[in-house]
C-alpha cells in the first residue's frame, strides 16, 4: 500500500498586511495543520495562523537564524511525510527574493506534493501601499513639452545618453528605438 503524504503549500504572504493577502492564502492559513513562518510576513500575519495549526518559527530574527534553510527543508518534507498538509509561508512572494525554489526542488526530489500561492510582491505592492499616483507601467502618454522621465514615464535611449528626444511620434529613431520610446513605463528594479 502506497504512503499517503499530506501537501506542502509555498505560500507568499505579500508585503505584511493582512488584508493584502490572497484569499486562497488566507483560507490555507486558516485550515493548515502545520505552518512554517519566518518574521518576513509580519506580526499580524502571523498573529492570524489558525490556533488549530501547529506554527513552527523557523527564524531570521535580526541576523540570527533559527533554523537554516537545509533545515527548513528537513522539516517540511518531514511533517508532509507525517501525512500532514503543510504551509511554508514567505514574505512577498515565494519565488521573488524567496528561497522557494529550493523548498520546491527538495519536494520534487522526495516525492511530495506542492503547490505555489502567489503573493504580492514589493516591486508591485510598493506603489500600492503608499497610494501612489504613478502605477507600474504608467499608461499616460508623454507629451512633446514634458521633460524626461515627466510623470513617471521613461526617458528615451536618446535621453538616457544625454541626446535629445523628438518625442514619440518621432520619426528620427526607426526600429528598436521607436519602439523604446513607445512603452511609457517605470522602472522597477530587482535586486536579484
Amino acid at each position: 500500500m502506497a504512503q499517503k503524504y499530506g501537501k506542502v503549500y509555498l505560500v507568499g504572504s505579500g508585503p505584511g498586511d493582512p488584508e493584502l493577502l490572497t484569499l486562497k492564502a488566507r483560507r490555507l492559513l486558516d485550515t493548515a495543520e502545520v505552518v512554517v513562518y519566518d518574521q518576513l510576513p509580519g506580526k499580524a500575519i502571523i498573529d492570524s495562523i489558525s490556533v488549530n495549526s501547529e506554527k513552527i518559527d523557523a527564524g531570521k530574527h535580526a541576523g540570527e537564524h533559527t533554523l537554516t534553510q537545509d533545515e527548513i527543508n528537513a522539516l517540511i518534507v518531514q511533517k508532509a511525510k507525517e501525512g500532514k498538509d503543510v504551509v511554508r509561508l514567505k514574505g512577498g512572494d515565494p519565488y521573488m527574493f524567496g528561497r522557494g525554489g529550493e523548498e520546491a526542488q527538495e519536494l520534487i526530489a522526495e516525492g511530495i506534493g506542492f503547490e505555489v500561492v502567489p503573493g504580492i510582491t514589493s516591486a508591485v505592492a510598493v506603489p500600492a501601499a503608499r497610494q501612489s499616483d504613478r502605477p507600474l507601467p504608467g499608461r499616460r502618454s508623454r507629451r512633446r513639452d514634458d521633460p524626461p522621465g515627466a510623470a513617471g514615464q521613461a526617458p528615451s535611449r536618446a535621453e538616457h545618453a544625454g541626446g535629445e528626444s523628438k518625442g514619440r511620434g518621432a520619426k528620427q529613431n526607426q526600429g528598436d528605438d521607436d519602439k523604446y520610446n513607445k512603452l511609457n513605463f517605470t522602472h522597477p528594479v530587482s535586486l536579484q
